[in-house]
Formats: structure tokens, C-alpha cells, sequence
């Protein structure tokens, strides 16, 4: 990876529950994420949708303005709601039709997810690629991004004189923690690894296998669905004044350690906590079941077509060897334990400032409290860690989303179109009377210099023009020379002493034997190309390489007639075996049955002249002549 280490960035976690931002760096010395500050805003309107959300934007904006580095620019990460995403599988498609097949692929979610398809930031990426002789099997991604997102997003940053940086997609980041994964652990490569991120409306689900992305499943089942499950049982049970952020407390003080005293200390208003528990478990059960549901569907249903060979198919069968979990909900009580139980695999809870050590989790040091406490506080920050591998890699530069974007040194002009003009007309009023009597003046300098020059050339013109043509005429007389010099050369070369075509000929008619008729043979000559620059250099070396000819080649075209089909490769095997005969395409063969042949008689009354045209076979045989004295 070509990562740039120690190296400031800016980021904001565009997230339906929460906005995580930041300043951060990766460092050179540890190779992790390190942050210089970082902030967590909690968003105070219930998610009701993007449109509403984008709207509500510039207020959220303006709250977290004085924790912003106006100098660097922001680069977003954007949860799968705003940035919509699936994966499609594409099976035995013809290699010729595959860019069409993508392209259908992308237009077809385009216009599910109602947004334009040729917008300016959507892009499919091929994940996957089996090539089978003429067909291939792929998975691609399609990725959407509304444009009037995008200058939503660009109009609050500059309304507030901050810079945009950009948008990289979740699917991206992740397969990039994945890649560092592989690299710190090389033997996971040939293993299943999935990432899930259990977020606020959506759950994400991630599988991996040798290098490549190959399922990635949104679920719209997150940690909202516990808020919502818990109210409708309330609501049931007499109890209605059980909030969101209830729920959220529940979930953080109890989690899913049935610790019913906890709750009952919590002065909500419950008569019996137990159900309570027992819900929130229930809950939590569903959505682990939706988890490995996915990811059985791929195993069983897809991952055949879409691995390279029935090894790969039956490790991968054999399910997932690790889960990397990440979100707000895998820091709940007793969260890994239970994690433990509905997954097969070994089971890794993310922290993005300490990958390495994730990687090594078992589970026993999931039992050190002070750990448990590091996740709880770098846990939110993982999509933006994600994001910070491909944002300062210099050669993924072109999966950002956006083309355009701010620089960290903008000049004055880039500065001022930013500005609300109504803010500061009179500071732009009095720089521009100015700027244009600087540069009236010295347009006035400048015109006076560029005449008197203009006047002198015009001179210095007309006292060379007859030079400059006896000039151009001395050159091309002397490459004319040089020209006709090295053909002399190489005519006098390719023929001194041997008859050149007699003797072509001859091997030609040696070679055909006697069960193969020629009908007709053209030989055709490639008009030879004179490279000047070469001339010099094989000159003084004789050498093949550096020789100033290119594409000095004769073809020929034979046609024929032979007894038998074998006869044709044993012709092509007698001519290739001269050393002067080159076969360059198959020969086209074409089998004649016998047929009987009926003419008039010569003399009026007669017979009917009946010939028999024996059973054959009609070829065309291409080549060319190689180029060197025959003899």
C-alpha cells in the first residue's frame, strides 16, 4: 500500500444515529490509526429518511463548526443509506457483453433506488472475476450517490468556510481493512473473514475470501429495531412511556447481562423487568440469525459459481473462520459472549486505533475490563478508520466518489468564490478596482515592449526568409540521400550473387509432391518503412535489431488441390522445414465428393461424355517469405 503515514487528515462520519468527526493520521512507526482530536455529535432528530436528514444538515454543520480545522479539507464517509449499494453476480456472461451486463446491472439499481443513473458519481468496481474460455462469472458493485447530496453537503461546508475533501463509500473502506488484515495476518488470505457492523438502521455484512470481495448484504435491521421492539412490548404491556433513549441506557448499563436489579434501579417505569430481558435477548438472537442467514445464502446458493476451483469452494462451504464486529452494539454487556454462541467462527470485537492487536483477540483477553472500556471509546470511529486506509492511499485516489475537490493551499481566487458575497461585496468591490488598474497598467508597459519587439522580428524576417528555405531544402536533399544510399545497400545485399525468385520458386514446386495440384499463387510485398532515426546506429553496429527497415515482409497466397486432407500438413511441414516458408494462418480446407461430369458430344447425335472428378480437397494456405538470401 502506498499510504501516506503521519499525515493530517480530516473526517466526518456522516451516520443516521450519531456524526463522528475529527483530525487523524496514520502513524509510520505502528502503521495504526491515531487520532489528534475526535468528536462524537449526536443527532437530535430521529432518522426519518435522507431527505430529511440532508435538510436538517446545515444546522448539524453549524453545531460542530468550532471543532473543525478550517485549513484541511473534510472528507465524509457516508453511511450505505446515502450512498446506496448492492452487488450483483453476473454468471457465464460473454466476455464481449461484460461491460454492457455491468452497466445494465447499475442502471437496473439506479432506477430501483430512483436516482439518476448517469450521475456523476455513481461507479460499479468489479470485485470478482472467473474467466471460463469464452464466458466469465462476475461480482460487481454498484454504488449510487445522489448529486444534490453532494452540493447539499458542499454549500453548508462553504457557507461555514470549510473545505470538501470528498466522499468514499463504506464498501470500499472496509475491503481495505480487510487488505491490511491479510497483510498482518497472510495465512487469513486462504480462510472466509467476514466484517459486520451492527449500525443504527442498517446492519452490514461483509465476506471476504483469497484477496477478493465477495458478498456484501445490507440488512435494514439495526440497533433501532431493540428501541422499537421494546416500545411495542411496553405498549402492550401498559407501559408507554419507555423512550429511545430508554432504550439506550438499558442497553448500556444492563446490555444483555440480566441484571434485573440494574433495572429496576433505574426508576423506569416497569412493574416487571424480567420480560424486558428476555425481549432484548430475543432481539438480539434475531438479529444474529439475520447475520448468518446471509451469509448461508451465499455459501450455499452462490459461492460455487463465484470461487476459483472446488478447493476454494469447499473451505469457504466450511464457513467463515473469523467475525471482525464493529458498532455501538458490540460494546453492550455481554454482548461477546452471546456473539460467542451464534457465530462459528473466532470472533473479533474492532478497534480502530489497535487493529493489530483485534486481530489477536481470543476469548479470554475479552474478559480484561480495561479493554472493554478502549473499545467502548474508539468503537464509533471504526468507518472513519476504515476510510483513512484508502483516503491516504496514493493510488486509490480514483475511488473517491468525487473528482473535484478542495486542495489544502487554495489560491485567493478559489478562497473568494467560496465566500458569501453578500458578506464581503465591499472587500471584493475594492480588490477588483484594484487588480484592474494593476493591470491596466501593466498592459500599458508591456504593449509598449511587445511592438518595438514586434517590429524587430518582422525585420530579422525578412533578412532570413531566403536562409531558412535554402536551409529546410539542404535537409531534406540530405535525408533523400541517406534514403537512397540504404536502399542501394540493402537491395545490393538481398540479391548479390543469387537468383532471389528462381530460386523461391523452385523450393516452392519441389515441396508440393504429387497429390497436390497448385491452381493459383500471388505473392504480395509489404511497402517497407524507413525509421531515419535507426540509420545511424546500424550503421556502424549491422545489427538485426538496429536495423532502419520496418516491416520488410512478403506474403504470399497458395491455392490448391489434395488428394487427401493429410496431405496438407505434410505440405506445410516440407515448406516450414526449408527455413525460408513461414505458415502464418491454418489452412482452410474444403472437401470436394466425387461427382460425375456430363458434356455434350462433339458430333451432333452422339453420346453424352460422362467424366468422373474424383473426391478431394480444395485449400487456401497464407504465409510469408522469410526475409534472408535463399541459397
Amino acid at each position: 500500500m502506498a499510504i501516506k503515514t503521519n499525515k493530517l487528515v480530516q473526517y466526518i462520519d456522516l451516520g443516521t444515529y450519531s456524526i463522528k468527526y475529527g483530525t487523524f493520521q496514520i502513524s509510520k512507526e505502528t502503521n495504526e490509526v491515531i487520532e489528534e482530536q475526535k468528536f462524537v455529535y449526536k443527532i437530535p432528530n430521529t432518522y426519518s429518511g435522507p431527505d430529511l436528514y440532508m435538510d436538517s444538515l446545515g444546522s448539524y454543520i453549524k453545531d460542530i463548526v468550532p471543532d473543525l480545522n478550517k485549513k484541511l479539507p473534510i472528507k465524509f464517509t457516508c453511511s450505505s443509506l446515502f450512498t446506496p449499494t448492492n452487488i450483483s453476480y453476473l454468471s457465464r456472461v460473454d466476455k464481449d457483453q461484460v461491460e454492457t451486463r455491468v452497466k445494465d446491472e447499475l442502471e437496473k439499481y439506479a432506477s430501483q433506488e430512483k436516482i439518476p443513473a448517469d450521475g456523476f458519481y455513481n461507479q460499479t468496481r468489479e470485485l470478482y472475476v472467473k474467466e471460463m474460455e469464452d464466458k466469465s462469472q462476475i461480482v460487481s458493485a454498484n454504488i449510487l450517490l445522489n448529486p444534490k447530496y453532494v452540493g447539499i453537503i458542499k454549500k453548508h461546508l462553504y457557507d461555514n468556510q470549510l473545505k470538501f475533501g470528498g466522499i468514499y463509500p463504506a464498501l470500499y473502506n472496509v475491503y481495505e481493512q480487510y487488505l491490511s488484515a491479510i497483510e498482518i495476518k497472510p495465512a487469513w488470505k486462504d480462510e472466509a473473514i467476514v466484517f459486520v457492523d451492527f449500525g443504527y438502521m442498517t446492519t452490514k455484512v461483509d465476506l471476504f475470501f483469497q484477496g477478493n470481495h465477495l458478498f456484501n448484504k445490507i440488512l435494514h435491521y439495526g440497533t433501532k429495531v431493540f428501541s422499537d421492539e421494546l416500545f411495542d412490548f411496553a405498549s402492550k404491556a401498559g407501559t408507554t412511556t419507555l423512550s429511545p433513549n430508554d432504550v439506550e441506557s438499558i442497553l448500556h448499563k444492563i446490555g444483555f447481562s440480566k441484571d434485573t436489579d440494574i433495572l429496576a434501579a433505574m426508576e423506569l417505569d416497569i412493574n416487571n423487568p424480567a420480560p424486558y430481558i428476555t425481549n432484548l435477548e430475543e432481539t438480539l438472537k434475531s438479529i444474529f440469525s439475520k447475520v448468518n442467514s446471509s451469509i448461508n445464502y451465499f455459501v450455499s446458493a452462490l459461492a460455487r459459481n463465484f470461487t476459483n476451483d472446488n478447493a476454494a469452494f469447499m473451505t469457504i462451504r466450511k464457513g467463515p473462520t473469523h467475525f471482525i464486529l464493529s458498532g455501538g452494539l458490540s460494546n453492550a454487556k455481554e454482548f461477546f459472549p452471546k456473539a460467542t454462541e451464534a457465530f462459528k467462527g473466532q470472533v473479533h470485537l474492532l478497534d480502530p486505533f489497535n487493529f493489530q492487536s483485534t486481530l489477536e483477540q481470543t476469548n479470554e483477553t475479552m474478559t480484561n475490563l480495561e479493554l472493554r472500556n478502549q473499545l467502548r471509546e474508539n468503537g464509533p470511529f471504526v468507518s472513519i478508520a476504515q476510510s483513512m486506509l484508502l483516503g491516504l492511499d496514493q493510488t486509490k485516489f480514483n475511488l473517491n466518489l468525487i473528482d473535484k475537490v478542495d486542495s489544502e493551499n487554495e489560491n485567493l481566487i478559489k478562497v473568494l468564490i467560496k465566500l458569501p458575497m453578500s458578506k464581503y461585496r465591499a472587500v471584493l468591490g475594492v480588490i477588483l478596482v484594484l487588480v484592474c488598474l494593476r493591470s491596466g497598467w501593466n498592459y500599458y508597459s508591456v504593449s509598449s515592449e511587445h511592438s518595438m519587439y514586434k517590429r524587430k522580428v518582422s525585420s530579422l524576417k525578412a533578412a532570413l526568409r531566403n536562409v531558412e528555405t535554402d536551409r529546410v531544402e539542404l535537409h531534406k536533399l540530405k535525408k533523400e540521400q541517406q534514403l537512397l544510399q540504404l536502399q542501394y545497400e540493402t537491395i545490393t545485399t538481398f540479391t548479390d550473387g543469387y537468383g532471389h525468385w528462381p530460386s523461391l520458386l523452385k523450393k516452392l514446386i519441389q515441396k508440393l509432391g504429387p497429390n497436390v495440384i497448385l491452381r493459383s499463387l500471388k505473392f504480395n510485398t509489404t511497402m517497407p518503412q524507413f525509421k531515419t532515426a535507426n540509420y545511424k546506429k546500424w550503421k556502424n553496429s549491422q545489427l538485426e535489431k538496429d536495423s532502419p527497415w520496418l516491416k520488410k515482409e512478403i506474403h504470399f497466397e497458395m491455392k490448391g488441390i489434395a488428394l487427401a486432407l493429410s496431405d496438407v500438413p505434410t505440405l506445410i511441414d516440407s515448406l516450414k522445414n526449408t527455413g525460408v516458408f513461414k505458415i502464418t494462418k491454418q489452412p482452410a480446407t474444403k472437401f470436394i465428393p466425387e461427382k460425375e461430369i456430363k458434356t455434350k458430344a462433339k458430333t451432333r447425335g452422339g453420346p453424352e461424355i460422362i467424366k468422373t472428378e474424383a473426391a478431394h480437397y480444395t485449400f487456401i494456405m497464407q504465409g510469408s517469405v522469410i526475409m534472408r538470401n535463399l541459397l
